[in-house]
């Protein structure tokens, strides 16, 4: 695997072509079904460049520490609760355990997809550190119950905020058509693998199962940094009862403080670097005070 930047934003095209092997009849159908299992999979982690899962199972990524897989299926395990053979997924357990293939740790699935072992498909993954709302309304964004988990896993008694409790950006996998995607998905890449200054291993793994054949073969791929700034929104004020807008500086309960909050404008230099102009929100930071 190939060491990347990854926190920010990126644009992956892969070429794949999962050539096959016909050795049975279909009992159903009476003609050969030449599917094979069990698909393969590309993986975001930070452990090693030589970073493997089990055996012959979980598509080769399974058992991964501290990663996330998109995978690419032509093979129902009912056991790891798939959907039917032909399906894409997001699956990740965080930084905090080893990634499992079991679709109960799924950010999304689709088996709105083509048939992925009838020849060569184009696959494009995007990731975006900024949320769009627009992208709500398209008919490939989903969430499940387990999304949810990264929200709410805080302490939150003692002030303990959510993995994504400062808010996440979204995934997108396109299969053929990299226009219209099969699957839009919240995530926060950053705060979900624990990573070296953005920085992460990347690349593909496969398997086939004890009892089935599959090649996989990535005829090309390509990786692309996308220099996306994250959005900043300025903290909300609140002074007394309920949310209003500060008479001054001074009764603020965020004060001014130059390391603790990032300007929005990001613009560093003699003549931006001022109280005056930093408090008055000429430069996009505190429109309240």
């Amino acid at each position: 695997m190939e060491p990347t930047k990854a926190t920010n934003d990126f644009d992956m095209n892969q070429t794949s072509n999962p050539s096959l092997k016909c050795d049975r009849m279909d009992d159903v159908n009476t003609f050969c079904r030449s599917r094979g299992a069990d698909g393969f999979a590309f993986v975001i982690q930070n452990v090693a460049p030589n970073a493997l899962g089990n055996a012959g199972s979980g598509l080769g990524y399974e058992g991964i520490f501290n990663s996330l897989a998109v995978e690419l299926d032509t093979y129902h395990n009912y056991d790891q609760m798939d959907y039917y053979e032909n399906h894409v997924a997001v699956l990740t357990q965080g930084f905090r355990n080893n990634i499992s293939a079991n679709h109960s740790y799924s950010l999304a699935t689709s088996n709105k997809v083509p048939d992925l072992t009838d020849g060569i498909h184009t696959i494009r993954i995007r990731y975006s550190p900024n949320f769009n709302p627009d992208d709500t309304n398209h008919p490939s964004f989903q969430t499940t119950g387990y999304t949810t988990w990264f929200l709410n896993n805080a302490d939150f008694e003692n002030g303990g905020v959510g993995d994504w409790g400062t808010g996440f950006g979204l995934l997108y996998v396109y299969i053929d058509d990299l226009y219209s995607p099969v699957i839009t998905t919240p995530l926060n890449l950053g705060a979900t693998l624990s990573l070296d200054d953005g920085r992460a291993y990347v690349g593909f793994t496969a398997a086939t199962g004890n009892n089935h054949w599959q090649a996989h073969d990535v005829l090309s791929w390509t990786w692309d940094s996308l220099f996306e700034d994250i959005a900043y929104t300025a903290p909300t004020i609140i002074n007394g009862e309920g949310m209003h807008q500060c008479v001054n500086a001074s009764v603020c309960v965020h004060p001014e403080d130059y390391v603790h909050y990032m300007r929005q404008a990001r613009r560093w230099g003699a003549q931006y670097d001022n109280i005056e102009g930093w408090m008055s929100g000429t430069d996009g930071f505190c429109e309240y005070c």
